[in-house]
């Protein structure tokens, strides 16, 4: 599940194994989406799953912010 590590808001998608996404995020759940980062589905178990992928940011002060994985990357 998302979380709080050491200050920093950690999120984990599972995906495609090699299939590149674009992480998004958003201060509500319907838009507008603002891209962060593309990140790509591991082919190989990185001790988290097969295609699964870990985003992390330095934790919003804002009440709530909205995340996604994106397919296909731009």
């Amino acid at each position: 599940p998302p979380g709080i590590v050491d200050g920093s808001f950690v999120v984990r998608f599972g995906g495609t194994p090699g299939s590149t996404y674009t992480i998004e995020w958003s201060d509500g759940p319907n838009g507008p989406w603002t891209k962060a980062v593309n990140l790509t589905a591991p082919l190989t178990d990185q001790g988290i799953g097969v295609g699964v992928f870990e985003f992390s940011e330095p934790a919003s002060e804002l009440p709530a912010r909205f995340y996604r994985a994106h397919v296909p990357s731009y």
